[in-house]
């Protein structure tokens, strides 16, 4: 095995898992037959109850596959899975001892799986899978050191499986991930590092093609990549289909709404988040990103106003966010004429996120106003 390689591959997965969520689907590829192993079955429908947002329809049925097939490690992966798709999703990274425990589970089965059997590449790959969420959420809760070296050791069991004469498909779709993810960060974090985009979104084109369980993340993983390339035509094309066989997906829909922003088609970014708040009325990321589409693309201040009030009552996250949703108030109660509000918001919003731009402008237009 190449060392190097191994820890260059490494820090590209911490960062996809540091800065992206998870979750596709695949028209070209049929779920897998009765014929195939078990597990492969199991995880292929827990995965699609997670991108339709079935969440504890999915963590039963984890867990009823493990009381029932404690011989592999697909079950205990699967709950580990929801735990860590849930708390990206809502950006709360509270409940760490409680998900510790679970990640510590699916680990511990993964690697006495593969121990028991060292030739099945899939429990390989599985291993590397297990080691690859918990790094995610040990980088996520601030426990980098760990993060970084659980995700060596990811890759490294990823890269074996990769590697093997008949390598692992959905391996082989994970380090198209980790590739592109290379490209993505290296002119931030990895200056010395080749730019590994063009190779990675290979990769995840042919592992939408060919990965039975892999191949919907890539999928997803496209939307994404085609919305960072500023492609809004692709982005809307790919999330359209994506989301007519999982129209619950919140990254798939979230996605497809930030894409059509972006191409400034604020009507139909409008309809997929009204859409996403009719089958997830309470959840605040849609909500603010509604009410930027109505104040910033559509100029309409009293729904946006309703949109952020609504998303800062039900706790949005990240700070930043919630900072823009606060400046973003701001900015509707200067147009109001309400300065003291307005001064209220601004301020608030710097205390959440400093660099916040919406805030830098409204105090210094506050400011501006104030020498007239």
């Amino acid at each position: 095995m190449n060392r190097g390689k191994s820890t260059l591959s490494a820090t590209g997965l911490a960062l996809f898992l540091f800065f992206t969520g998870t979750a596709g689907a695949s028209d070209s590829k049929p779920p897998p037959s009765l014929a195939a192993p078990p597990y492969l079955q199991a995880l292929t429908r827990g995965r699609d109850l997670l991108l339709d947002h079935e969440y504890e329809e999915a963590r039963r049925f984890f867990e009823d596959y493990t009381k029932n097939h404690s011989e592999d490690a697909a079950g205990p992966f699967g709950s580990a899975l929801v735990e860590i798709i849930e708390q990206v999703e809502v950006a709360d990274y509270t409940q760490s001892n409680r998900i510790d425990a679970v990640l510590e589970r699916a680990h511990e089965s993964a690697e006495t799986w593969f121990e028991k059997n060292p030739r099945n590449l899939f429990a390989k790959f599985l291993l590397g899978a297990s080691e690859g969420i918990e790094a995610l959420w040990l980088i996520k809760t601030d426990r980098q050191l760990r993060g970084y070296s659980r995700a060596i050791s990811a890759i490294d069991h990823v890269e074996d499986a990769v590697d093997a004469p008949d390598g692992d498909p959905d391996a082989k779709g994970a380090m198209g991930l980790a590739y592109y993810a290379i490209g993505k960060y290296k002119p931030r974090y990895l200056p010395f590092f080749s730019d590994t985009r063009a190779k990675g979104r290979a990769a995840l084109e042919r592992c939408v093609k060919d990965a039975p369980l892999m191949g919907p993340l890539c999928e997803l993983f496209l939307i994404y990549v085609a919305k960072w390339e500023r492609r809004w035509d692709d982005v809307d094309k790919l999330a359209s289909s994506f989301r007519k066989r999982y129209p619950g997906s919140l990254f798939a829909g979230g996605t497809h709404g930030q894409g059509l922003f972006g191409a400034q088609r604020y009507e139909e970014a409008l309809s997929v988040y009204i859409d996403l708040s009719q089958r997830h009325p309470e959840h605040p990321g849609i909500h603010y990103w509604a009410g930027r589409v109505y104040w910033d693309g559509l100029h309409q201040g009293k729904p946006a106003q309703e949109m952020w009030e609504y998303a800062l009552s039900k706790n949005l996250k990240p700070p930043k966010a919630a900072a823009d949703a606060q400046a973003g108030l701001g900015e509707v109660a200067l147009e109001q004429g309400l300065a003291a509000e307005a001064k209220i918001r601004f301020d608030w919003a710097q205390k959440l996120d400093p660099k916040n731009p919406r805030a830098k402008n409204g105090l210094k237009k506050l400011k501006e106003l104030e020498k007239k």
